[in-house]
């Protein structure tokens, strides 16, 4: 990501520490000797960028599942991040930035392992609420699965051999679409497979992997 207007930059992770990285790049393919380092709270697993606030300064936002916590680095002002933390229910994992809600400003989904729900947090005031899903999201897939332009998620559920498909309206609501498979699933992609898609792309496809088979599922939107 860039927060300082020129080469991308790059936040990383420390698995196993307490630890996140920030390394600005200097714009010649390499990065600034000098790194800056955040002390979180335990065990940070994954990370995602988006603009929070809507000030046109990119932010990241980090889940710490030991803590079931998600931090929120706000971009201040170039190189300065405010920290906040959030706490979101029990170890949270994988997330993704979005537009999902309709206002200004990025927001973020969370998966919650061996849980039977995702958190939303509003990416103005990170305020968490809890959306159903059936049992063991694994990961998600943010797109636009319907004919409109509000911006939906896909779950994968591993222990329940499904997805749930997570139709946003707006204004950070979401109903939901569940389907099963014949074995455990991961890592779905939303694409257009049939050029059925409208402007911007809609009425997205699945493609979805199955690990123990060896296989990828597709399933065509009508």
């Amino acid at each position: 990501f860039d927060i300082d207007g020129l080469a991308d930059d790059l936040a990383m992770l420390h698995p196993g520490s307490n630890l996140v990285t920030l390394q600005i790049g200097d714009d010649a393919g390499g990065f600034a000797e000098d790194a800056t380092t955040y002390d979180v709270a335990a065990d940070p697993v994954f990370i995602t960028t988006g603009d929070f606030d809507n000030d046109s300064d990119d932010d990241f936002a980090v889940s710490l599942d030991a803590s079931d916590i998600v931090a929120k680095f706000r971009n201040d002002t170039g190189l300065s991040f405010a920290l906040a933390n959030t706490q979101v229910g029990d170890e949270p994992e994988y997330l993704v930035a979005g537009a999902f809600d309709g206002t200004a400003g990025d927001d973020v989904m969370v998966v919650h392992r061996l849980e039977s729900f995702v958190t939303f947090l509003d990416g103005s005031a990170f305020s968490p609420s809890q959306v159903t899903v059936t049992r063991d999201p694994f990961d998600l897939e943010p797109g636009l699965v319907t004919d409109d332009t509000d911006l939906d998620v896909v779950v994968a559920e591993r222990e329940k051999r499904a997805v749930s498909i997570l139709k946003g309206d707006g204004t950070g609501g979401f109903s939901r679409t569940y389907i099963g498979f014949d074995h455990s699933v991961q890592q779905p992609l939303l694409i257009d497979l049939d050029n059925a898609g409208g402007t911007p792309l809609n009425n997205l496809d699945l493609v979805i992997l199955q690990p123990l088979k060896d296989r990828i599922a597709v399933l065509l939107n009508p």
